[in-house]
């Protein structure tokens, strides 16, 4: 008889055990399903559920839901305090366009002037220094434009491999004087592609001016269809380049040389991602045998759209 009742008491136990077990597995897998859920959306205002009479299972839910408001309010803090950076560079940089232009006409004027040898250098000088900043306005502007998303694109269906063989072929003399070999391996084929003239034109422009700056020795161009894209990659010798730098070459600002004596403001390719991104497509750098290949990914355009 005592045997029978302590089996039954074991057996209560042990169903007692399962079920909480069970209760407890099944509150660990909504809390589960909602943390995949929100990483699934990015940062977002929501909250966990813990539907589990265990009190401890609801404490570890109620101090993650505080982990989720206070990265909420500190990611959206981040956001209007980058919102507001942008804005202010687009209206430093609209306010420093006036007088720069007026500074370019005076600098003109003075040229015209009988000058010694040595003025005529300084003043040489002095309008490099303030075209070099006028273009760096313009990239500061164009950029701040992107980032908020205030510069029309539009979109079209365009031939990208008649429009890049416009493109490169202004800039063969520029190859030619970097002492780069350049290599081009371009399809024949039209790639339709759906995109901004202009925009895509940047990006060819931005692309092709990076390459020329840290390009050594010799370069190559490649334009293909593939998986349904059209690729173009720029290919060139990076000497000292690591997987670091490539990861971050499309940051602001960035340069790999940081000296203040370096060339360009860092933003060329900042600006094309953005560009190719807003497009529909990609840019992305990566390091392929001691060479930096940068490419361009866009969606090829239906060939029945109507042009």
């Amino acid at each position: 008889m005592v045997c029978k009742i302590l089996c039954i008491l074991l057996f209560l136990i042990v169903l007692a055990l399962a079920m909480r077990l069970f209760s407890l597995r099944r509150g660990l897998l909504l809390i589960r399903k909602d943390l995949k859920e929100i990483n699934d959306e990015g940062i977002s205002l929501r909250h966990l559920t813990a539907e589990s009479p265990d009190t401890h299972l609801q404490e570890l839910a109620g101090e993650i839901n505080r982990y989720i408001d206070a990265s909420f309010a500190k990611s959206r803090m981040e956001s209007m305090r980058e919102q507001e950076i942008l804005a202010e560079i687009t209206n430093i940089s609209h306010d420093l366009r006036t007088p720069l232009t007026s500074i370019s006409g005076y600098l003109e004027l003075i040229g015209e002037e009988e000058l010694s040898q040595e003025q005529k250098e300084n003043l040489d000088v002095v309008q490099r220094r303030t075209a070099y900043l006028n273009q760096l306005i313009a990239q500061l502007y164009e950029y701040s434009r992107l980032e908020n998303r205030e510069l029309p694109l539009k979109q079209e269906r365009l031939d990208i491999t008649h429009l890049f063989k416009e493109h490169i072929l202004a800039f063969y003399g520029e190859f030619e004087k970097a002492g780069l070999k350049l290599t081009l391996r371009l399809t024949d084929e039209p790639l339709w592609v759906s995109a901004d003239e202009n925009g895509l034109l940047r990006i060819f422009h931005n692309l092709t001016s990076n390459c020329l700056k840290y390009g050594q020795k010799e370069a190559s161009i490649s334009l293909e269809c593939t998986a349904g894209r059209a690729v173009l990659t720029f290919r060139n010798h990076a000497e000292g380049f690591t997987e670091k730098d490539a990861e971050q070459i499309f940051h602001r600002f960035y340069r790999k040389d940081a000296s203040r004596n370096a060339q360009g403001s860092g933003l060329g390719m900042s600006v094309a991602k953005l560009l190719a991104e807003q497009m529909g497509g990609r840019l992305d750098a990566r390091l392929e045998e001691g060479m930096l290949a940068i490419r361009l990914l866009l969606p090829c355009a239906d060939k029945s759209a109507d042009t």
